[in-house]
């Protein structure tokens, strides 16, 4: 078969425009009204790819502030940029910074050159046989970078501190017959070990606890039982059986045990109504057809004491705050049949707990376990 010849400029030509302009340069203007031949239209044709390769080639490859910007995009800095310029800058030279970041002396000499192409100007003077030398630029810019660098450095601190629950608040929600008392003891006992944690102890009635958990208010809580409420985590902290308070010298003091009928006739101070504990010990009372002599009715256990060790009557009570009172001369006995105080510990349920607030609960339960036993919860 027989081959065409077809001459290699026409290849290039269809191909590669700048080619098709070299060998077939634009047609002359007068040339436009003679019929065009195919020779001529491809020389026109390759002529007007010629113009608008080479306006493209102008306006984009030789456009400085496109290369630079296009490299900036590419390239981003980072923080190991910044750091192979502190080094040089503080070490004077590329190969101690090299060494100091254990990199290669070309690794850094490389991150020093993409930083200065992010930054759009010379950090360092460059000269054959001589050391770098620093800009005013790179002064100025190591000032800024070493700023950084310290809010880095506190930041690192701050949260080491978090991790090791060296820092931090707590904030803590209690009624008053274990924030009174028991409370103090476990929150001294937390600082030992917590010492840069702040404590803030709110003591209110267990409704208004409740209120302000729900609300998120608080990160522990400690009330009486209610019913579950949103937004709160809620499980049995303590659950002990109460206690007959006496003044010191009391008639049944030589008792290890007070029953109801021991207490026939006797000034009663009691739980005010809305506490449910106080349904319950009048209710063993009636069962048992013993009638006391009720003379005050008070919401705090802590004011039944006080008023018991100023010999105003006897009283039943929660064994915490008893406890706290027998070291001041209060008479305390047990009594049966037993009534149960229960306390309830309460957590956001919409956050998550803190490392600080799970390292108090847990010094929290095991002074409740010293105390009354494990099986206590």
């Amino acid at each position: 078969m027989a081959q065409l010849s077809v001459p290699r400029e026409r290849i290039r030509a269809s191909v590669d425009p700048f080619a098709a302009a070299i060998s077939y340069p634009p047609v002359a203007a007068g040339s436009l009204s003679q019929p065009a031949s195919s020779t001529a239209l491809a020389a026109s044709s390759a002529g007007s790819q010629w113009r608008r390769a080479c306006d493209l080639f102008m306006n984009k490859a030789f456009d400085a502030s496109a290369i630079r910007n296009s490299y900036r995009e590419q390239c981003p800095m980072n923080l190991r940029h910044l750091e192979a310029f502190r080094a040089v800058m503080l070490s004077g030279s590329v190969t101690q910074a090299a060494q100091s970041l254990n990199l290669s002396q070309p690794a850094v000499s490389k991150m020093l050159a993409e930083l200065e192409h992010q930054l759009g100007f010379q950090l360092f003077l460059r000269s054959r046989g001589s050391a770098l030398t620093v800009t005013p630029e790179a002064d100025a810019f190591f000032y800024e970078v070493e700023r950084s660098f310290s809010g880095i450095a506190a930041l690192k601190r701050v949260a080491e501190d978090i991790r090791n629950m060296a820092t931090g608040t707590l904030r803590i929600a209690a009624l008053p017959a274990l924030a009174v008392s028991f409370l103090p003891r476990v929150i001294a006992a937390f600082r030992e070990t917590h010492p840069g944690v702040t404590v803030q102890l709110q003591t209110r009635s267990s409704s208004t606890v409740r209120q302000w958990m729900a609300n998120q208010q608080f990160d522990i809580g400690l009330a009486t039982p209610a019913r579950e409420l949103p937004g709160i985590s809620m499980e049995r902290f303590l659950r002990c059986p109460g206690a007959c308070v006496l003044p010191a010298g009391h008639r049944l003091a030589a008792k290890d045990v007070i029953r109801p009928a021991d207490l026939e006739g006797e000034p009663f101070i009691s739980l005010a109504l809305e506490d449910g504990v106080r349904h319950r010990i009048d209710r063993i009372f009636e069962d048992a057809g013993v009638q006391r002599e009720m003379v005050i009715e008070t919401q705090y256990a802590m004011t039944i004491c006080a008023l018991v060790m100023q010999g105003v009557g006897c009283s039943i009570l929660n064994p915490v705050t008893a406890a706290d009172y027998a070291e001041r001369g209060l008479t305390v006995r047990d009594f049966a049949p037993e009534v149960h105080f229960e306390y309830m510990l309460f957590t956001p349920k919409l956050r998550p707990m803190s490392q600080v607030a799970a390292a108090f609960i847990a010094v929290l339960v095991s002074h409740r376990d010293a105390m009354f036993g494990s099986d206590a919860g």
